[in-house]
């Protein structure tokens, strides 16, 4: 029974969050919740912490639609059977139906086939269930999740760098991720992975308990990208000048992003990553 659990809960963590799927939900019901009229001048884009993002056809809509609120709340929950959608906020923007309705059409024609790597990853993550029958309902559905996917990719999609869901929007970060960066100030955060860089987020979350674990990812990457930038100018600079007091700066910053990289500490890190990223020229400093 216990084994049975621990292969469910590696299904589980391999398919999008119950969150994630009543998000998807309650996207695909607005037109019905709403009537052709609304649903027209309308498109429901994502839901974030409860609120549902509504872009409307103009700014008379978008203000219309303001006072129906509580009502639409109310019909949308209906459909869903629960109290999920807590608000609604309308904003202006470009609705092109025809475009949606063609994709929509393409995709029950678009072929997509699955790789070797999906087959191997899908039976070592079954492989401890004995009975024939139920690995293969399992593989079917697995199998299924992962079609789907690959066809998002193959059409486009992008996998969002914090949260790791698959989206179709412009930016490579999607749009919960984005609304929960801008709304929180990282600056403390970035203080103390600047400091401690080698801090995992369970580590992180116990000295901070106010940061979500995309606001750690994020700030890791931010900061990675800072430091390189800061690393790649100290080394250029070093060649032409030879200041030891660039070259002794240049090598804490190696270290601090060596320990960020590696989530290790000073004494454990493995200076050969140092090649791969910065090339030959990183020895000028080390030697």
């Amino acid at each position: 029974m216990e084994m049975m659990k621990n292969i469910l809960n590696n299904i589980i963590n391999n398919l999008p969050s119950r969150d994630s799927l009543k998000s998807k939900r309650a996207l695909v019901l607005w037109d019905s919740a709403v009537g052709p009229r609304i649903a027209k001048n309308t498109r429901a884009k994502y839901v974030s912490g409860g609120i549902l993002f509504v872009v409307a056809k103009s700014s008379v809509w978008a203000n219309q639609l303001t006072f129906l609120r509580t009502s639409l709340i109310k019909k949308l929950n209906s459909l869903l059977g629960e109290d999920y959608i807590k608000d609604i906020r309308f904003q202006t923007g470009f609705i092109n139906i025809e475009k949606d309705l063609i994709e929509e059409e393409e995709d029950e024609d678009y072929e997509v086939n699955l790789s070797m790597q999906d087959y191997k990853e899908a039976g070592k993550l079954l492989s401890p269930i004995v009975d024939d029958d139920i690995r293969s309902s399992f593989m079917d559905f697995y199998l299924s999740y992962k079609k789907m996917i690959n066809k998002r990719i193959g059409k486009g999609w992008k996998t969002c760098p914090y949260c790791f869901c698959i989206h179709d929007e412009e930016e490579s970060t999607c749009s919960i991720c984005s609304l929960s960066l801008k709304r929180v100030d990282l600056s403390t955060l970035k203080a103390l992975l600047y400091t401690l860089p080698w801090l995992k987020y369970e580590e992180v979350s116990k000295i901070l308990p106010g940061y979500s674990e995309i606001h750690f990812r994020a700030t890791v990457e931010k900061l990675k990208e800072e430091l390189k930038d800061k690393i790649d100018f100290n080394i250029n600079k070093y060649l032409i000048d030879r200041d030891d007091d660039i070259k002794e700066r240049s090598v804490e910053l190696v270290t601090k992003y060596l320990a960020l990289v590696e989530g290790k500490e000073i004494e454990e890190l493995d200076e050969s990553l140092l090649f791969q990223e910065f090339g030959p020229s990183i020895m000028a400093l080390l030697c």
